[in-house]
């Protein structure tokens, strides 16, 4: 489809530039990355459907397009590809799950009528949404006993201000939205990201050991996620993150107390290659 021509256009772009070092030729610069989206008309969701299975269909000795999972589009195998390429696509893909993908989509496309739909990450959360049963996806159902306890305080509290139960449906068979497969795919590792920066700032921010921090904040996290996800909109994933860690350590009262200019120095201190190029 047009869709998916655009997408593995822009991963073959990207490549290009970093090959050539046209434009900064950093690794993972947002700037770059979004003047190829916006020049193939292509959003960064369509462009994530792509560019896992581009980099595993380029890769030396991989299978043939069946290799692929289902939710991604399929690449038959070629030559190798260098390891520099694919450390730099999966340097995109980590910028388009921190902030690009919760923007609003700039396209031309959206201007033309018979263009081919646009999809997004807002956009598809919302008709997931509309479906009975079908959210939260199954990645971000509590799994935790504090997280069950947090759901039943959060159904009371819901049932208590509309007058009416509210359930929670767990059958699989209500899943029939045709992105849910790769929605649920993107959540998941925006968590393994979420989890690993949540380990190295609480190990940098030398929480003392007897408070069980990093795990509150992951629950926080998910909570987060689970019930006001639309607060990722239009920001990047570290600023819920760095809120997330903060308003938990004032809940938890640790001592000595933590201060928000302390988590932002530590993460400043963390990320100084990743916000430089940014800049």
């Amino acid at each position: 489809s047009a869709v998916f021509h655009k997408a593995l256009l822009s991963c073959s772009c990207v490549c290009l530039m970093k090959a050539t070092g046209i434009g900064t030729g950093a690794s993972g610069n947002t700037a770059d990355l979004s003047a190829v989206l916006r020049a193939m008309e292509c959003t960064p969701y369509e462009f994530m459907k792509v560019s896992e299975s581009f980099v595993k269909g380029l890769q030396l000795g991989s299978g043939s397009s069946s290799t692929a999972n289902s939710h991604h589009y399929k690449i038959g195998r070629v030559a190798a590809f260098p390891v520099a390429l694919r450390r730099h696509l999966r340097g995109m893909e980590e910028n388009i799950l921190d902030s690009l993908l919760w923007s609003n989509p700039s396209s031309k496309r959206m201007d033309e009528g018979n263009s081919p739909r646009i999809i997004c990450i807002k956009q598809v959360i919302r008709d997931v949404m509309s479906k009975k049963g079908e959210w939260p996806p199954e990645v971000l159902r509590p799994n935790l006993q504090d997280e069950a306890e947090d759901e039943k305080d959060y159904l009371a509290s819901t049932s208590a201000t509309t007058g009416a139960p509210t359930k929670r449906s767990s059958s699989a068979k209500a899943h029939h939205h045709p992105e849910y497969a790769f929605l649920t795919y993107i959540l998941r590792k925006i968590l393994a990201m979420v989890s690993h920066r949540i380990s190295t700032l609480c190990q940098y921010l030398s929480i003392p050991s007897q408070y069980p921090v990093s795990r509150q904040i992951w629950i926080a996290f998910r909570y987060l996620l689970r019930h006001n996800i639309e607060l990722l909109y239009d920001r990047h994933i570290d600023q819920l993150l760095l809120c997330t860690i903060y308003g938990v350590s004032k809940i938890m009262k640790l001592l000595p107390e933590l201060s928000f200019s302390k988590i932002i120095e530590v993460y400043t201190t963390l990320n100084k290659e990743r916000l430089g190029n940014k800049a």
